[in-house]
């Protein structure tokens, strides 16, 4: 890797940092609705994210977090930013098998 992309790279993680860091309420509660927003901010309050690592950037997004998420059961969730400023993410609860945005992406969100 040449100087100046290790530079680009450290500034596009540099700005995914700052997305995640202005990520809003609102903006948490559009992805996912309000009840499941509220269930995700009281597992961030308990502590139920652990592991935290984050995810280098790759073609297909900018930079991400995965962790484990304590519900029901441990929780392997991952949440990034697309391009064009959209969050999208993973886990393998069962409504994130179905493509929703999941309490646990909300509390590793938060």
């Amino acid at each position: 890797m040449t100087e100046r992309s290790g530079d680009q790279s450290a500034i596009v993680q540099a700005q995914a940092r700052q997305l995640f860091q202005d990520l809003s309420d609102e903006t948490l509660g559009d992805s996912s609705g309000d009840k499941v927003f509220a269930r995700g901010k009281t597992y961030a309050a308990m502590g139920a994210v652990q592991d935290v690592e984050d995810l280098p950037p790759t073609p297909d997004h900018l930079m991400g977090v995965l962790a484990t998420v304590h519900g029901s059961e441990a929780y392997r969730t991952e949440i990034w930013w697309l391009p064009d400023d959209d969050l999208n993410g993973d886990c393998d609860c069962p409504q994130g098998q179905e493509g929703l945005f999941c309490k646990h992406q909300v509390a590793l969100a938060l």
